[in-house]
């Protein structure tokens, strides 16, 4: 069933991005024969397409529409232009940028007098602030907002800015007026029957019941949201309140009640397949069993949830659970196992830089061989404790003054835009003059030139100096002649010898295309054979059947369609050999899906590898979401790194000489923003100093006539274009592992 869900998502998607695509290009098309204002509302709605996959660019549109609206007497039409400025700033995540723009946006909305836009530029301006960290100002901001919503009956708007005020005051501290403004979201909720709205309040107001310790009315509030979720099947929501329930059970010490709604928690997540949030679960279930006293058994838990922090590379968690885990073994006075988890949380949290972790695991380390009797080591990790605890002392200092200046200079540039923003219109009339004053100095100045070039002409008499005057005048015109001639051959030549590298390079991409091409041959050869054996076979059966007479129409007719199945699969298999064999430089750019493109790769060579005795491995995660780039070339990459990895391992079987058995691995994962392919082989390795130069163009340490040295060159090539990088890892003798780091696609965070 969930294969089927991925299936029609992924078709939902195809047909959003083909429609959005189909979209563009009519804007684009209406704007060629546009002008005047329908012109500046094309190029707005092209913005507003363009924001989600292609910010930079939808600001660039917003630009133009500025421009083509100032020619136009209409406020309302600039103001809009601003607002999508500030959107698309927004997206950018240039806060001080999308302030100037809506504040414009704002001033100019407040002449034309609409209520709802208004408040929507209020809403946005209040958003850039809060995003910045200056809440008195988003305050300030999302009450005006509220207000006018308040008086035109926006409910949906209302219950936005009354959420966000809420949340404001909740990181402030200032929890009374916190839970004012979101029971007032509730009431309004309740009123606009919106009961998804409702859950989440609720789950929100529990939430600061909780910091607040009164933890009967968390309870309530988490229990009512519950029940909502379960009404609606909101699967994610009902894990999270079953989660802070069971949290809020542990507190009270009603660790039964915390197993039952842990377990609950734990069991919504496995439905919906998020391996974070198990991990969580499992480790909170294995916290209570420590609280318990049942230590077989909570170590049981978080070894479970370590497994599974280990398969998802979650660092950061897997610092705690290492303490965790430790925390258990030290209780059961197992010194030497505590030390060892303890000295793991201590060696990554010193990797990735959480120095609080390490600090806590100095400590650990230093009671551990107090206890064990080793006191030089446990002063020495003591030592260790209290140099790291100053440090971090000192950098809190610092973190602060640097808040201090960042608010100081925030709100100086906060004072110029209100500034900007009420003397808009006097500046554009300021510049105007400036250029009339400017164009009357250079006409005074071209004038006073001409006046002391008469008065030099006039004063230079003497003949024999204005003949020496005259002969300088004709050696610096031809100097400048010889120089005009030296750059344009200069331009010629750099243009021309620009044009032989661009060719070069083409070249070289269509030889290592045409190389893997040329690899592919026997498993193109294997992948059309099935086929034609089984066309060969069908027609036999035919033959037999017609010259017995027992071919009627229903067996014709169930032969014919597996002929044209198999007519159809082979097809499938040439296009798609056409589709990569073919020049791709004119192919462009899209979303597409990693592991469907190795797989695709894989298809059209596993069979070679097999007959060399090379096992292929494949690890790919499911539901990785699609990159943005060229399937094709992709491919091309695909077929370099097993190409190479192919060749580490026969050189490895012939350097060995006794039985060995070649092995190639693929995986793919997702670790925050990025997708990884790790391709990974048991082969002869790479040196240090090689490893620097293999992405070089015709390096190659394979014999004359192996290897071109182009491979490595034109995959990072491919890569680079998809803003992706290529990380090496390699070991003489002990095989090689290189990682392919792709961006996902950035998406807006929503109020």
């Amino acid at each position: 069933m969930k294969k089927y869900l991925i299936l029609v998502f992924l078709l939902l998607r195809v047909t959003f991005l083909s429609s959005l695509e189909n979209t563009i290009d009519s804007l684009q098309q209406a704007l060629e024969t546009a002008e005047g204002e329908e012109k500046v509302k094309l190029l707005l709605d092209l913005s507003l397409e363009l924001k989600k996959n292609n910010p930079e660019k939808s600001l660039e549109v917003a630009n133009e529409a500025l421009e083509v609206a100032k020619d136009f007497d209409d406020v309302e039409l600039r103001s809009n232009c601003y607002s999508y400025l500030g959107m698309s700033y927004r997206k950018l995540r240039k806060f001080e940028e999308a302030i100037q723009a809506d504040s414009i946006a704002l001033e100019l909305r407040k002449k034309v007098k609409d209520n709802l836009k208004i408040a929507e530029s209020m809403h946005r301006l209040g958003n850039n602030y809060h995003r910045l960290g200056q809440y008195k100002k988003a305050l300030e901001l999302y009450d005006q907002s509220y207000d006018i919503c308040f008086e035109i009956n926006e409910k949906e708007f209302i219950i936005k800015n009354l959420r966000t005020i809420g949340g404001i005051y909740n990181v402030s501290g200032e929890y009374d007026k916190a839970i004012e403004k979101l029971l007032l979201a509730l009431t309004f909720s309740e009123e606009n029957s919106d009961i998804e709205t409702k859950a989440k309040v609720l789950n929100q107001i529990g939430a600061i019941y909780f910091r607040l310790d009164e933890l009967e009315k968390a309870l309530d509030y988490f229990g009512q949201a519950l029940t909502i979720y379960k009404e609606i099947n909101y699967v994610s929501g009902i894990a999270s309140a079953y989660n802070n329930i069971a949290v809020i059970h542990k507190n009270f010490g009603d660790y039964d009640l915390a197993l039952e709604s842990f377990f609950s928690a734990l069991e919504m997540n496995e439905k919906l397949g998020y391996k974070k949030y198990i991990a969580y679960n499992l480790g909170n279930i294995g916290g209570v069993y420590f609280s318990l006293k049942r230590y077989d058994e909570a170590l049981d838990y978080y070894y479970q949830s370590l497994r599974i922090k280990k398969e998802i590379n979650e660092p950061k968690e897997l610092i705690s659970s290492y303490a965790e885990i430790g925390q258990i073994f030290l209780m059961k006075k197992d010194y030497v196992k505590s030390e060892d988890f303890f000295q793991k949380s201590l060696n990554l949290s010193l990797k990735i830089g959480t120095k609080h972790q390490a600090s806590k695991s100095f400590e650990k380390l230093s009671e551990i061989y107090e206890e064990m009797g080793n006191f030089q080591k446990a002063l020495e990790y003591h030592k260790k404790y209290f140099i790291m605890n100053d440090s971090l002392f000192n950098q809190e200092k610092v973190a602060t003054i640097t808040e201090i200046e960042t608010k100081y200079e925030t709100e100086k540039k906060e004072q110029e835009i209100v500034l900007l923003t009420k003397n808009n219109e006097i500046q554009e009339l300021r510049l105007h003059s400036q250029k009339q004053i400017r164009n009357l100095l250079l006409i005074l100045l071209f004038l006073i030139i001409i006046i002391v070039a008469i008065l030099i002409i006039r004063y230079k008499k003497n003949k024999k100096l204005n003949e020496i005057l005259q002969e300088q005048k004709t050696q610096l015109e031809k100097s400048k002649a010889e120089i005009e001639d030296i750059n344009k051959n200069l331009e010629d030549r750099v243009e021309e010898e620009v044009k032989t590298r661009r060719a070069q390079e083409h070249k070289a991409l269509e030889q290592s295309r045409l190389a893997a091409l040329g690899e592919l041959a026997a498993g193109i050869a294997h992948e059309i054979n099935q086929p034609l054996h089984s066309i060969a076979f069908a027609l036999d059966n035919l033959k037999l059947a017609v010259e017995d007479n027992d071919a009627d129409e229903q067996y014709l007719n169930r032969k014919i369609e597996l002929l044209f199945k198999d007519v159809e699969r082979m097809k499938r298999i040439i296009d798609h050999i056409r589709t990569f064999s073919h020049k791709q430089t004119d192919i462009e750019n899209g979303l597409f899906d990693v592991n469907e493109s190795i797989t695709s790769a894989l298809q059209m060579i596993r069979e070679q590898y097999t007959n060399h005795g090379i096992r292929i491995d494949l690890n790919l995660q499911e539901d990785l979401p699609e990159v943005m780039g060229n399937f094709y070339k992709f491919e091309q990459v695909v077929l370099v790194m097993l190409s190479n990895g192919r060749d580490a391992v026969e050189q490895m079987k012939d350097n060995i000489g006794r039985e060995y058995n070649g092995n190639l691995s693929i995986k793919t994962e997702q670790h925050n923003d990025t997708i990884k392919v790790i391709f990974a082989d048991n082969g002869v390795g790479i040196s240090d100093e090689d490893q620097q130069k293999i992405f070089n163009p015709f390096f190659t340490t394979k014999e004359p006539g192996k290897g071109t040295g182009l491979g490595l060159s034109i995959a990072f090539g491919i890569v680079d274009e998809m803003n992706g990088s290529i990380t090496v890892e390699s070991s003489i003798n002990k095989g090689t592992s290189i990682t392919i780091s792709l961006p996902l696609e950035k998406k807006e965070n929503n109020l």
